[in-house]
């Protein structure tokens, strides 16, 4: 079924008044003892990882620092289908491939010698440029 015929659907569902469950391991339902059992089945092997409170390693996505950078013209890895997130900053340019943004979600560079820092959202396919303070 396509998107759009899923999203129907759904829409079919709550206009009907069909309740729809969603679970999440957030959830206020069930104890501390049952959540904890149930989000051991779901962790990821740590990259690099921080020690949460709790004393268990949480899954997170270390930033890009300082990527490499290649003219276009020796960028032979990269197909013109490509989709690229770019930043500019006074009339200089980069671009980021999202296959990479995707391993990522954030990178911090430098442009022109300014600090920036580029944030990649892989839910909506948007990023965000900043320039850190």
């Amino acid at each position: 079924m396509s998107f759009l015929g899923k999203s129907f659907a759904l829409l079919v569902l709550f206009s009907l008044g069909v309740s729809v469950g969603i679970y999440s391991p957030f959830s206020a339902s069930g104890t501390d003892a049952q959540l904890l059992a149930e989000s051991q089945d779901v962790q990821f092997p740590p990259r690099g990882g921080t020690l949460a409170l709790d004393g268990r390693r949480r899954f997170i996505y270390l930033p890009l620092n300082n990527p490499g950078v290649v003219p276009v013209s020796m960028a032979s890895h990269m197909k013109p289908e490509d989709l690229i997130a770019g930043v500019s900053v006074d009339g200089k340019a980069r671009a980021y491939p999202l296959w990479i943004l995707v391993a990522y979600h954030v990178v911090n560079d430098t442009l022109d010698g300014a600090p920036i820092m580029l944030a990649f959202c892989e839910i909506c396919s948007g990023a965000s440029s900043f320039r850190p303070v």
